[in-house]
């Protein structure tokens, strides 16, 4: 398994420097950041906030695929927690508050937990990057919110949140296995 894991990380790596000078030359107007791993995952971790139309463009030109905590290790990562400053240089001049929120691929509700119409609410998601569903301790009150629903995670209450998809968030992306 861990040779696996070192193989996957030497091809991205191979794949990240190839890219890097494609996509210096490329003119078209993305989002920068910087490639991290944490824990046994790589990420590309974005420097600015934006749109979620726009983290979605950027993870899929990067080959790669918006963030999914669709793991107990990946929500229990410091990262993700809200000590998210342990070990993290790339955010160094950002306020606690500019890192606040993190654009997820999660969609509210499953088929195990469909919307409940009478409150327009559920307590589950289903993870767009893999079709995972993730059962809440807490309820998404998708009250206020039309679709297209959108979430993103809340570092210092550990829960996801719906916004409407115009706010402007930090984002992952992630390789996927």
């Amino acid at each position: 398994m861990l040779a696996r894991r070192s193989i996957v990380f030497a091809v991205v790596a191979i794949l990240v420097a190839t890219d890097s000078v494609t996509e210096l030359l490329d003119p078209r107007d993305r989002p920068f950041g910087s490639f991290n791993k944490k824990g046994f995952r790589l990420y590309f971790d974005s420097i600015e906030k934006v749109m979620f139309k726009k983290a979605v463009e950027s993870c899929l030109y990067r080959k790669l695929e918006l963030l999914a905590i669709d793991t107990v290790e990946e929500v229990n990562l410091p990262y993700f927690s809200p000590n998210f400053r342990e070990g993290d240089s790339l955010h160094f001049n950002d306020s606690d508050a500019d890192m606040e929120y993190l654009w997820t691929s999660a969609v509210p509700c499953s088929q195990s937990d469909p919307l409940n119409k009478a409150t327009n609410s559920c307590s589950s998601v289903t993870w767009c990057t893999n079709n995972l569903e993730s059962k809440l301790n807490y309820t998404l009150n998708l009250g206020r919110i039309s679709p297209p629903y959108c979430l993103v995670f809340k570092r210092s209450s550990q829960q996801l949140v719906p916004v409407e998809c115009s706010f402007k968030a930090l984002f992952l992306c992630e390789v996927t296995n």
